[in-house]
């Protein structure tokens, strides 16, 4: 399967599938079958979950000079919660 993207879009699709620790191809078919990303947590997804959570604290803490996360971190960050609401929820 072949699909166009923009330069943005593709940027976004890269982190979330190196956040759901799936290959690219896992990735695809997961979202084009399910409409969502099944993460099963393993050290791989936590280690970069934690990695991306430290790279937004810093920009948190600097919220003093600017005021306002970019609609990158925003959508990381919102794909960082689903995927732990997801796993999270499936062990209670």
């Amino acid at each position: 399967m072949n699909f166009r993207v923009s330069e943005t879009e593709r940027a976004l699709i890269e982190k979330r599938i190196a956040l759901s620790g799936m290959t690219k191809a896992e990735f695809f078919i997961q979202s084009c079958l399910y409409q969502a990303i099944l993460v099963r947590g393993n050290i791989r997804t936590f280690d970069k979950i934690r990695e991306r959570l430290s790279a937004i604290e810093i920009k948190l803490s600097d919220m003093e000079k600017n005021p306002e996360l970019s609609k990158d971190d925003l959508l990381e960050l919102r794909t960082i919660l689903e995927m732990l609401a997801f796993v999270y929820k499936r062990e209670r």
